[in-house]
């Protein structure tokens, strides 16, 4: 018996129109299982193709048969993207990719080598924290943000000071004499500045009374919150605040916000991170952020080549599903993938070049980074049809591509998901201080005691797993999967965006909750092996990356929460649209207000 299938397939192109539009594929295919169930099949063109989302069928696939679906399909981005399939992700299932693996999990990306390399990781995120914090001091010095009192201080402050005069001239402007009111109802309960002067300014607030002006007593009572504070903010503070922090707070500024895209931050911290381990290659200078460089026209073109291969690897080519040979390229996507593969590829061997000749010398074996440690054990010129060069190069390249983009979509999502539940935010902080205090950073030996945290990177990873649709498989024999039989050649998608919003798994699946890792699915962990959860894959072609990925986001993470308050403009919620590709970013950037925590002597050490 074969699975089901949708009706509506159409001749060559079989169900490939039901497939556009502007939903992420995985969505497409999710409102398809609703329909169909968790099994089903759809014609890609030529190509039968099986999508999976449930418990089960996940778990058959990746254990009863998952040496039959251990290969990849052909295709244009396997042939002029990965070096014709010798990258490990691409590559077919045989004794390359055995070998291929074997030196990647065991060579580079094995607990022993990640420890050897931990300074480069703990070096970026300290320029990365360190970099933010000088943007906050830059924006104080003119004028608004260098040190922080809390912000209800600094709201009342100006409230009393100002507001009693300005407020029955607005009134009259917006409201026709309707009274902005009397919003001050009590005293300030606490104050957490430690100044002196601060004290002041609590029994200050503590006596105020503010009533309506006299000639609108009895009317209206009151204007929108918002509006009050925003005319506040926009006709007053700009100018007010020197001058108050002048007298409370002996000329240090009382704000420190500072708006960044935080999404563009994490992306160029990850993708250093990762260079750096590869090829000893820092690609963005925190110290000369927004400012121009001798290298800043070659940093911003290897930018600009991760977001196009992550563009093209993502899409669906016609040449391939259809059988058309790649020349008749009717939608120019071969000519933009064999433009893109030429430009890695001089870029990857301009650095296999700096580390053969000449060659560099090592202090100690320790200090070797993934290219150094592939030349030495890469004995021989050609492996199994592939030159050791060629290897090499695309080695670097997944791992750039795999290593930098994924993980810095997983951290823009946690923190958007945060901005929207600060009551998270707030939880995750309080564990901060408990476990480490704020006498020193988070490290990496405290994530094991921060278990609230893991449990918002686990949360996130159900949510919106780095892949949401799996990289597909390929069936190599025919095979049962859950009574169904799938012929040779059929094509497998796992749909991990719906396999992880499964309601017979998940109570409130679309819920983001990170308690559910502390109770119901304390047990789950990212390893694969609980097959409702298997954000990086499962069986032999899971991820190899995992505890790489999970390193980089868990201090980041970590620092991040201890080191600043975050918010965003205006306090709007975060967007949360869904982009288009196969790691499914943010539709938009994320922009974050960030108002640093800790003394500025945490920062620039």
């Amino acid at each position: 018996m074969l699975a089901p299938q949708p009706s509506g397939a159409l001749p060559i192109i079989g169900h490939l129109h039901k497939l556009g539009g502007k939903n992420p594929l995985c969505s497409t295919l999710a409102s398809m299982a609703d329909k169909y169930g968790p099994i089903f099949t759809i014609q890609l063109g030529k190509h039968p193709a099986l999508v999976i989302s449930n418990y089960d069928a996940v778990k058959e696939c990746f254990t009863k048969n998952d040496i039959a679906f251990a290969t990849r399909s052909k295709s244009a981005q396997g042939r002029y993207l990965a070096y014709n399939y010798a990258t490990l992700s691409s590559s077919l299932y045989g004794t390359y990719w055995r070998n291929m693996r074997k030196m990647v999990i065991v060579e580079l990306l094995s607990s022993r080598r990640l420890q050897t390399l931990k300074h480069v990781q703990i070096a970026e995120v300290d320029s990365f924290i360190k970099g933010l914090y000088e943007i906050c001091k830059t924006e104080g010095e003119n004028g608004q943000s260098v040190e922080s009192c809390p912000t209800l201080v600094r709201d009342k402050v100006c409230y009393v000071l100002i507001w009693s005069w300005v407020t029955p001239h607005i009134a009259n402007w917006f409201y026709g004499g309707t009274s902005i009111s009397s919003w001050y109802q009590s005293g300030l309960s606490s104050c957490e500045a430690k100044r002196p002067h601060a004290l002041l300014v609590t029994q200050l607030l503590s006596t105020c009374r503010l009533e309506n002006p006299p000639h609108v007593r009895g009317r209206v009572e009151s204007c929108p919150t918002l509006v009050r504070d925003k005319v506040c903010y926009v006709l007053i503070w700009s100018w007010v605040t020197p001058h108050i922090a002048n007298w409370f707070y002996g000329g240090t500024s009382i704000s420190s916000q500072s708006k960044v895209v935080i999404s563009e931050w994490i992306e160029h911290l990850t993708l250093n991170v990762i260079t750096q381990m590869i090829a000893g290659k820092r690609y963005f200078d925190w110290g000369k952020v927004g400012n121009d460089s001798d290298n800043e026209g070659k940093n911003k073109r290897i930018r600009e080549m991760v977001k196009e291969f992550r563009c093209v690897a993502g899409k669906l080519v016609v040449s391939d599903l259809i059988g058309f040979p790649d020349w008749i390229d009717l939608t120019g996507q071969v000519k933009n993938m064999k433009r893109i593969g030429k430009d890695f590829d001089s870029l990857m061997a301009s650095w296999i070049e700096e580390h053969k000749n000449p060659r560099k010398e090592i202090d100690s074996r320790d200090k070797l980074d993934f290219i150094d440690v592939m030349l030495s054990v890469i004995e021989d010129n050609t492996v199994l049809g592939h030159s050791r060069e060629t290897i090499i190069k695309a080695t670097s390249q997944n791992l750039i591509l795999a290593g930098s983009e994924t993980t810095a979509t997983n951290l823009t999502w946690i923190l958007s998901l945060l901005l929207n539940n600060r009551h998270v935010l707030k939880h995750a902080q309080e564990e901060i201080n408990l476990q480490v205090g704020t006498e020193r950073w988070v490290e990496d030996t405290d994530i094991k005691d921060l278990t609230y945290l893991q449990a918002i990177v686990k949360e996130t990873l159900r949510l919106y797993p780095p892949a949401p649709l799996s990289v597909p498989h390929e069936a190599m024999e025919d095979c049962q999967v859950c009574g169904f039989h799938i012929p040779k050649g059929t094509r497998l998608f796992a749909n991990l965006w719906k396999l992880h919003r499964d309601p017979s798994v998940w109570l409130d699946p679309e819920v983001f909750c990170p308690d559910r890792f502390l109770t119901t699915q304390a047990s789950t962990d990212v390893s694969g092996q609980h097959f409702e959860f298997i954000p990086f894959g499962s069986g032999r072609r899971s991820c190899p990356g995992l505890t790489f990925a999970m390193q980089v986001i868990h201090l980041t993470l970590g620092r991040l929460v201890q080191g600043f308050e975050l918010a965003t403009p205006l306090d709007m919620p975060v967007d949360m649209a869904e982009g288009l590709g196969i790691t499914m970013p943010k539709a938009t950037s994320l922009e974050v207000v960030l108002t640093p925590r800790l003394p500025s002597q945490f920062y620039e050490r």
